[in-house]
């Protein structure tokens, strides 16, 4: 029987992949946000796939959803650029320290790091005005909030997580349980 081990025998992403990753969400996501301001500001929604899918401009001054919104401007600037980019540079410690990453992980972070650096790029260099989004998807009132590509490369890395942590390890705990027992038993 193979062996199985909590830890991966898959290697994890090069350090190119990696970097790869973080610059690339970053690039696409400044790019779609000035193309944004350019062609969405001041302009109706656009309205694709029966109004399954609009592209409406908004400037979001709090985190995920407008959370912190109605915070004043000091503590979003301590809560939303320096608390984030403390956890960003945990993140990235984290990302190109340890070696014991598995691919998952390490994709993961990657684009968890380069839309929260997306993000953040607009908290730090658009004050008055937030961050930059304008995606959003629904049936009639049922609709998600407005979005950009950072929010969705970090929400991709997040569910990612989530998926590993409540998926794949319980499943490779309970492979090597079997193997401790069929061990027991011969």
């Amino acid at each position: 029987m193979p062996r199985r081990s909590s830890e991966s025998t898959e290697p994890t992403l090069s350090l190119r992949a990696k970097i790869l990753w973080i610059i690339g969400v970053i690039a696409i996501d400044r790019w779609t946000k000035v193309l944004a301001i350019d062609h969405i500001k001041d302009h109706p929604p656009r309205i694709y796939f029966g109004d399954f899918f609009r592209m409406e401009y908004a400037e979001n001054p709090g985190a995920f959803l407008s959370l912190g919104a109605g915070l004043s401007a000091d503590t979003r600037f301590w809560v939303f650029a320096v608390a984030v980019a403390a956890f960003l540079l945990g993140a990235t410690w984290v990302l190109f320290r340890e070696r014991k990453l598995d691919r998952i992980t390490a994709f993961s972070l990657s684009v968890i790091i380069g839309g929260g650096v997306g993000n953040l790029i607009d908290r730090t260099t658009r004050m008055n005005h937030g961050v930059v989004d304008f995606l959003n998807m629904g049936f009639g009132n049922f609709r998600t909030g407005i979005f950009n590509v950072a929010d969705m490369a970090i929400m991709l890395g997040v569910i990612l997580l989530a998926w590993k942590s409540f998926a794949v390890r319980p499943a490779e705990n309970r492979a090597r349980g079997d193997a401790a027992q069929e061990t027991k038993s011969t």
